[in-house]
């Protein structure tokens, strides 16, 4: 039968399973031949090679893989494979074209694989063993296990090793070569696509091992806080509310957790992607669920959180509250509204001031204030332009914070117009930031990778207002002093010491604290000197010159 599979033949019946319904055979016509022409019929034994790809993955004291064979059988048909097993090898799965089935027999105390066909077969065929078994880690050393094939007469192959989070380095012994990845065809590599190592022999192999050694996974970053955008109102009886933006990306985790002092912080109101949802809470630890999906998912938080503190007194100091998140944040801008009627000045303390409003001295630093508040002393309520962000926060914010601080700065007037949407039931309600806090005294501070459970906090100095007018004078009167005794000094009037004590009260003057920046001051200074001791010189003048009497 030249097309077809021959499975069955009693009572002179054939059975066979056709290719695409196609039959095609030869016959003979029997005639009679007289005995002494008839030889003996001398039975044809099959010979087979095999070309064998061994694929070993190793990992976690798990070993495990999958062995190809490709057969060519000549001269005769063959109705099984069989292939040695070594010991405390577990077979799970065997595959061949036109396969009946595979089992595992014993013979002799040792352990074989049977791949039985449907029917005898020659030509090429294929098969397909995955098997497993284990290691100890601890040892490092794997011997690879050996597959010898039974009934064929020539074999060779290869064998290639992977491994996930493990370095490799094969032992080579005997007629074993190093080979490439590239040498392998290329629906045999495709069974593993992480191969390391291949080696391959001809012949019977001699033993090989795999030096393995086994790393810990390290702990990964599954969430981050990309950008945090607060914006805090303090009262003058010490009430605190803080409205924040967080844009998270996660990957895995299932909760954004951060803490709040017992009973002295109130959630009011939480919103994840625009819609209501409700916070978890356990003990101090407030838990906000997080999106997940295939990877990573961003997501956007807003918290609006009520703090109760201490009144503001001038003198006083001021300790605005943020809470610490259990996952790292990339970029921080947090904006605190302050009581009018007061000076104010904040102390760095991992966060840095870009931006104070209303200082005691003229050496901190003021901007124009855009996105709802005043600009060019109009108040506008539209959108404001990444350049007019860039502007008022200057190169130490990058441009997304920026946009995101005059984004939320622009709801101050927007969402008052417009009617908060109110959910019936336990979810919270949408809380606008108050119209009327663009008027109000404000610090703005920035911080870059806040990590750990540091508190989130800063220190604003509270001054009376009347205390930059009397620094003003102060400075003024410095100046004038030091002037008027350098000047006494040069027209010769005082000691060297009154020298050093003039120059010390003119640099206490210099500094820029009263609204005079120091080049102004020193010309200030200059003036004064040049004018006392030219005063002095015509004094001196007009006592020296003789009466006409």
């Amino acid at each position: 039968v030249e097309s077809g599979l021959v499975y069955r033949s009693a009572e002179g019946r054939m059975y066979i399973a056709l290719h695409d319904g196609v039959l095609g055979m030869k016959y003979t016509l029997p005639f009679r031949l007289a005995e002494e022409q008839i030889g003996e019929e001398v039975k044809l034994e099959p010979r087979v090679q095999l070309q064998a790809f061994q694929l070993l993955r190793l990992g976690d004291g798990v070993l495990s893989g999958v062995l190809v064979h490709d057969y060519t059988v000549r001269v005769a048909k063959v109705a099984h494979f069989d292939i040695d097993l070594p010991d405390d090898i577990v077979i799970f799965d065997g595959t061949a074209p036109g396969l009946e089935s595979w089992k595992i027999l014993q013979r002799d105390g040792q352990r074989y694989l049977r791949l039985k066909l449907l029917a005898p077969a020659d030509g090429s065929v294929r098969g397909v063993v995955h098997f497993e078994g284990t290691y100890d880690p601890d040892e490092g050393r794997v011997a690879v296990p050996r597959f010898p094939p039974l009934g064929v007469e020539r074999e060779s192959g290869f064998v290639a090793v992977s491994a996930e989070g493990a370095e490799l380095e094969l032992d080579l012994t005997g007629k074993l070569l190093p080979a490439d990845v590239s040498e392998l065809p290329p629906d045999v590599a495709a069974i593993d696509g992480n191969l390391i190592s291949v080696y391959k022999y001809s012949g019977e192999p001699d033993r090989a091992a795999v030096n393995i050694t086994e790393h810990e996974d390290a702990p990964v970053l599954t969430a981050i806080i990309e950008s945090l955008n607060a914006t805090a109102a303090v009262l003058q009886n010490g009430t605190e509310a803080t409205w924040i933006d967080l844009t998270v990306k996660n990957n895995r985790k299932q909760f954004l957790t951060f803490r709040v002092p017992g009973e002295e912080v109130e959630i009011w109101s939480l919103w994840l992607n625009g819609q209501p949802a409700k916070p978890k809470r356990t003990g101090d630890a407030i838990l906000v669920p997080l999106p997940r999906g295939d990877g990573e998912v961003v997501s956007r938080i807003s918290l609006v959180l009520l703090r109760r503190g201490p009144e503001v007194h001038p003198f006083g100091r001021i300790d605005p509250y943020l809470p610490s998140f259990d996952v790292p944040v990339s970029e921080a801008l947090w904006t605190v509204y302050l009581p009018p009627g007061m000076r104010y000045s904040p102390r760095e303390n991992g966060f840095r001031p870009v931006v104070v409003t209303a200082p005691p001295v003229g050496w901190a630093r003021r901007s124009r204030v855009v996105g709802g508040l005043y600009r060019d002393k109009k108040v506008v309520d539209g959108p404001v332009t990444m350049e007019e962000a860039a502007d008022v926060y200057g190169d130490s914010v990058s441009a997304p914070m920026a946009r995101a601080q005059a984004d939320q700065e622009s709801r101050i007037a927007g969402q008052m117009k417009k009617k908060a949407s109110v959910r019936r039931g336990a979810l919270p309600v949408r809380i606008a930031i108050p119209g009327g806090i663009q008027q109000l005294p404000r610090v703005t501070m920035t911080r870059m990778l806040i990590v750990g459970d540091e508190a989130n906090t800063f220190t604003i100095r509270v001054y009376p207002a009347w205390i930059t007018g009397a620094l003003r004078i102060l400075q003024r009167l410095l100046i004038v002093s030091s002037a008027i005794l350098f000047g006494f000094r040069m027209g010769g009037f005082l000691s060297r010491r009154a020298l050093i004590g003039a120059l010390a009260v003119g640099a206490l003057g210099m500094l820029p604290y009263g609204g005079i920046a120091p080049l102004a001051a020193l010309v200030l200074w200059t003036f004064l000197v040049g004018t006392t001791w030219a005063s002095i010189m015509l004094y001196r003048r007009l006592q020296t010159t003789p009466s006409p009497a």
